[in-house]
This record gives structure tokens, sequence and C-alpha cells, in this order.
């Protein structure tokens, strides 16, 4: 996304595909919390 920036700048479709992967990285940010929490909670259980 860098190199398409700078190559290109920041046109329409550009911007859309930077917030997309803007999304994408968030969501998947918060689906590995979830996974770790329940991970960690499981494993503390007697």
């Amino acid at each position: 996304m860098m190199a398409q920036i700078w190559a290109k700048g920041f046109r329409e479709h550009i911007v859309r595909r930077l917030l997309c992967l803007s999304i994408f990285w968030h969501a998947l940010d918060i689906i590995w919390v979830a996974i770790f929490t329940i991970v960690y909670l499981i494993g503390t259980l007697p």
C-alpha cells in the first residue's frame, strides 16, 4: 500500500483500499485478542 500511495498518490480507489486494509487489520486484531483471552482463561481453570 505504501508503494502504491507513493507511486500514484491518494486517488479515490487507493484510499478505499487503504480503508479496507485498515478495517481488516483492526478486525483481525480483535479476533486475536478474543482467541488469546479465551485460551488463557481456559488455561487458568482448575
